[in-house]
């Protein structure tokens, strides 16, 4: 009966050791993927924000009469 209990420590023992380890190789990196994800659609987002915002500067730009010459070049690059 003891043999039996000390074998049923021991098999839950390397069970609990092959989850973690699954857990921390499989586990891990899903979540990382996740993270990933989700850092992306905001920072998509920021630059949907800023795109559109330099679209109406440009709009802008395009309806008044520039004559600097670094604001021409500043405003071609920019397109």
């Amino acid at each position: 009966m003891a043999e039996v209990l000390l074998l049923s420590a021991a098999a839950k023992g390397i069970l609990d050791g092959l989850l973690s380890l699954a857990k921390n190789q499989i586990g891990d990196p899903i979540v990382d993927q996740v993270k990933l994800a989700w850092g992306f659609k905001k920072d998509l987002e920021r630059l949907c924000n800023r795109l559109e915002f330099i679209q109406g500067l440009l709009a802008d730009a395009e309806n008044r009469k520039i004559t600097s010459a670094a604001m021409m070049v500043w405003l071609k690059r920019l397109k």
